[in-house]
């Protein structure tokens, strides 16, 4: 009997290690199931095993961006608003006469504006009409007003010291005179220097006023 189980155990042992080399090793687990795995079970995250990435960059300090100051451009001071001074007002009836005065201009323009009021020619006139017309022509008495011809104004703006003309205009069509029958205008001299103004004029009342910048022309 004990030969036989002698012969036994030999033979089970055979068997045993034969069993052995037929079952399979287990799987490794891979990351990305820990991850799932992990993920569902709610185990620390920190346990999850990150495979590092290949170095294809250089790390390198962060680049520091130099502060850059912002310059305000400075308001533009408004210019002030010129201020123009009256030289000379006159309102006067011209009968040939003449005024005269002078100012050193040395900052032009000087602007002359006048208002003029011619004395009018009025009256009536009498005329025949309806010389066809059954009972014999007709008077009518026909009212007229107007510009006496003989009314003129006239400026006229000299170079003091040369006795050159720089200015001359006016109003009327008599004497000679060729000027605009507009009774409201303005002029202005452009040259700078002492200047001599001349105002003449015949059955006109005219209003007169000169102005200039007051910058260098009024100390």
């Amino acid at each position: 009997m004990k030969k036989a189980f002698d012969k036994i155990i030999p033979i089970v042992l055979v068997l045993l290690v034969m069993v052995c080399a037929c079952v399979a090793p287990p799987k490794p687990v891979s990351n990305t199931s820990s991850s799932a795995n992990t993920s569902q079970s709610g185990a620390n995250p920190s346990a999850v095993t990150t495979t590092p990435t290949p170095q294809y960059v250089t790390i390198e300090t962060p680049y520091l961006t130099p502060t850059t100051q912002i310059t305000k451009t400075p308001t533009a001071t408004p210019t002030p608003p010129e201020v123009w001074v009256e030289i000379y007002r006159t309102k006067q009836f011209f009968s040939y006469n003449t005024t005269a005065f002078s100012f050193d201009l040395k900052n032009p323009p000087m602007v002359i504006h006048y208002d003029v009021v011619p004395v009018n020619v009025t009256g009536t006139k009498t005329i025949w009409t309806h010389w066809d017309t059954p009972g014999g022509p007709t008077i009518e008495e026909i009212p007229y007003d107007y510009y006496n011809p003989y009314a003129w104004f006239e400026v006229t703006v000299r170079n003091k010291n040369t006795g050159q003309i720089i200015l001359m205009d006016g109003f009327g069509n008599s004497y000679g005179k060729q000027y605009s029958q507009d009774v409201n205008r303005t002029l202005k001299v452009l040259n700078r220097g002492e200047l001599l103004i001349h105002l003449d004029g015949n059955l006109v009342t005219v209003t007169v006023d000169l102005k200039v910048k007051k910058g260098e022309n009024i100390v």
